[in-house]
């Protein structure tokens, strides 16, 4: 290497360089490097500073007579490559497993019919667990009810969520329990995803009508029947036995009706026995 250079560049270092001599008159002299971006070969006074790379000066040197000067190199610094990193995870995630159990799937008019769903997830996220009615007429009423950790097993908690449904009139219907899996910040992981993350299970409740039961009482006002009463949910209308038998909307045999009722009036005394009477 050129000896003056290595008073500031390594032997072994490998640098772009560029070099000036001209003859100039003795006396002191400064010169300024300024890297170029762009040049115009037809044009060398048409041309763009470097964006990177710094402008360097010798600072004031003097020239004379009769000598050449070596000035000190010049280092114009350029700024590097930008250069980061990043750290990419991926984590595996399966939807929770779900299981239903339904105390009485059928049940009378405004008869309340409770179901619980029992669920885990293989990763022990947080759950959330819906009940929609997804088949059927629509639905008197419905407590969703909240999770509660039943149990723990195999490295995640047991889930358990039960549901107070109550149908209003005779018919099937469908009820879906969904259940989901969610992130740190509740949101679920299928709306995290895009992806399906959930499990679900539709199971049926069959509703029927049944005659209250009734009997005459000694005075002949109708009471109910002693040791048999439905359980009927407040505030619930159920189709009466006048309705069902005499108001032709249930495929009801004519002999029946045309002993039960009197045009559409229910023949009460033709229908309900006697209390004392088995």
């Amino acid at each position: 290497m050129v000896s003056h250079l290595e008073t500031i560049l390594d032997e072994d270092s490998r640098h772009l360089a560029a070099d000036l001599f001209l003859s100039v008159p003795a006396g002191c002299y400064t010169v300024w490097a300024i890297p170029a971006d762009t040049v115009n070969v037809n044009n060398p006074n048409d041309w763009t500073p470097s964006a990177d790379c710094s402008s360097a000066d010798t600072g004031v040197f003097e020239v004379v007579d009769g000598q050449t000067t070596e000035t000190a190199p010049m280092i114009s610094q350029c700024v590097g490559d930008p250069v980061g990193a990043f750290d990419a995870t991926v984590v595996i995630n399966n939807p929770p497993v779900i299981s239903v159990d339904v105390d009485e799937k059928y049940n009378y008019e405004c008869e309340s019919v409770e179901a619980c769903v029992t669920t885990y997830d293989p990763n022990d996220d947080p759950i959330s667990i819906v009940f929609a009615k997804t088949g059927g007429g629509g639905l008197f009423y419905i407590d969703q009810g909240t999770p509660e950790v039943v149990g723990f097993d195999d490295g995640h908690r047991i889930w358990e969520q039960c549901a107070t449904i109550v149908t209003q009139y005779t018919g099937s219907y469908d009820i879906t329990a969904t259940v989901w899996d969610h992130t740190a910040t509740g949101t679920t992981f299928e709306a995290e995803t895009g992806l399906d993350s959930h499990d679900d299970l539709t199971f049926p409740i069959h509703t029927n009508w049944i005659e209250d039961p009734l009997c005459f009482d000694d005075y002949g006002t109708l009471v109910p029947a002693p040791g048999s009463s439905i359980d009927r949910w407040p505030g619930c209308f159920w189709t009466n036995a006048q309705t069902y038998y005499c108001g032709g909307g249930y495929p009801i045999d004519p002999d029946v009706v045309a002993f039960l009722c009197d045009g559409n009036s229910l023949l009460e005394e033709n229908l309900y026995p006697d209390c004392g009477t088995d």
